[in-house]
């Protein structure tokens, strides 16, 4: 009966080394490929941040707010066409 564990044991581990090593290889279809409808139309004018939140209306996008690294930003005149 220790046998059968011990092999069943083993055999467990090589299936779940061999899955997580073929799940985490690199797939052979071309990386170029863009999910979404993306397209870049223009820069955001405003000073560089974390923390910013954006929105869309219609096919305008507002970006604002945010840090910039030693201010909170409460700007929301900026947008993107």
């Amino acid at each position: 009966m220790q046998k059968i564990k011990h092999r069943l044991l083993v055999a467990l581990t090589l299936f779940a080394l061999l899955s997580i090593v073929s799940s985490c290889s690199k797939s052979s279809t071309d990386s170029t490929d863009i999910l979404g409808n993306w397209k870049r139309s223009s820069e955001f004018e405003g000073v560089g941040r974390t923390e910013a939140v954006s929105f869309t209306i219609g096919d305008k996008v507002y970006a604002g707010s945010g840090y910039d690294g030693s201010n909170r930003l409460n700007d929301f005149g900026n947008t993107i066409n």
